[in-house]
Formats: structure tokens, C-alpha cells, sequence
């Protein structure tokens, strides 16, 4: 992986440095580590909302009453 000199600022660059040098792992590594916690990360929020549309949609949503009640029986365990 090829990253241009302006594509990052000097702070990012001088911490995945650091960290390089730390864990002994490559710059080029840990870069597409960070890619991939990300898209992960942001694919799923994206999928859970999509989820949330679709069952608002089918009507398939909890009342507050029904989600306080649910929090008042589950924190007497």
C-alpha cells in the first residue's frame, strides 16, 4: 500500500510511527488494520439502522412503557 506524503498530516504520520515502531508491525499493516476496524465498524452501524427502518416500517417497534418495564424487570436480577 502506497500512501502519498499529503494524504495523512504530520501528527498521524509521526504516531503510526511510533506505533510501528512499538509493535513491530509495518506502517503499511497497521494502516489497512485501521481500514478495516472502520469499514467493519461503519458497515455495521449502517446495516443496524438499515434494520431499524425496516422494522419501523412493519410497525415493529417497542413502546417506551414496554422498554422501561423491560429495564425495570431485567435490573431487579
Amino acid at each position: 500500500m502506497y500512501l502519498r506524503k499529503d494524504f495523512y498530516n504530520e501528527y498521524i504520520k509521526d504516531d503510526l510511527s511510533s506505533l510501528a515502531e512499538s509493535t513491530g508491525r509495518s506502517q503499511t499493516f497497521l494502516v489497512e488494520e485501521a481500514l478495516e476496524q472502520y469499514i467493519d465498524l461503519n458497515n455495521w452501524q449502517i446495516n443496524a439502522i438499515k434494520e431499524g427502518i425496516e422494522a419501523a416500517d412493519k410497525e415493529e417497534l417497542y413502546s417506551t412503557e414496554d422498554v422501561l418495564a423491560h429495564l425495570e424487570k431485567n435490573s431487579a436480577k
